[in-house]
């Protein structure tokens, strides 16, 4: 039984991601996250300038507001803009110091995908970004999830989580080429109104 005046300790995560769009399993992830980490916060991050990306993402209102409608009823996600707001490239350890600076926490997780896990050491300052930080990965079905060689996280763990086949890239193609609605189970409901509303990833 804990001491009169202990308190539980905090466990907050960071999913980070372009979301352009976010779909389902971008949600089921964060979901998962949520659940299996036993976390008290999920700060679900848009990507600012993604320096790694060879295609300009979509304006960053348009992936804030489609966060918000993609993860706003999620219980414990928070959608943080931090990277939006600041200039240059965005960089996850420079997101994940300032989010601990200003958030009080015992535990951090970082929430990733397989495919970023197996590009981890290509990131910027990436042994002190996980000198910071436990890892949480989600399988995505191409081998087992090994933390790369020299790769020392605070803590790793792979998720109970079912790949599945819903991409990002796909869905603005199909937008492109005005299948979306043939594609419109892979994205919540709210999302695809609004990409629809606001004409997104038409030539």
């Amino acid at each position: 039984m804990a001491g009169v005046g202990a308190q539980a300790s905090r466990c907050v995560g960071i999913y980070g991601g372009a979301f352009d769009p976010p779909h389902q399993a971008h949600v089921a992830l964060a979901r998962a996250a949520l659940a299996q980490l036993a976390l008290d916060q999920l700060f679900i991050v848009p990507t600012g300038d993604a320096w790694h990306k060879t295609r300009q993402l979509s304006a960053a209102a348009h992936r804030l507001q489609m966060a918000e409608l993609a993860f706003g009823d999620l219980s414990g996600a928070v959608v943080d803009p931090i990277e939006l707001q600041r200039q240059g490239p965005s960089y996850t350890l420079q997101t994940l110091a300032a989010l601990q600076a200003r958030e009080s926490a015992d535990a951090w997780w970082l929430v990733l995908g397989q495919d970023q896990l197996e590009r981890l050491t290509t990131w910027h300052g990436w042994q002190d970004l996980l000198a910071r930080v436990h890892l949480a990965v989600a399988p995505r079905g191409s081998g087992p999830c090994q933390l790369p060689d020299g790769a020392r996280p605070l803590g790793f763990r792979v998720l109970d989580f079912a790949p599945q086949p819903v991409s990002a890239t796909a869905l603005r193609d199909a937008a492109i080429n005005d299948r979306l609605a043939t594609t419109s189970h892979q994205l919540p409901a709210a999302v695809l109104q609004y990409v629809q509303t606001h004409h997104l990833y038409q030539r």
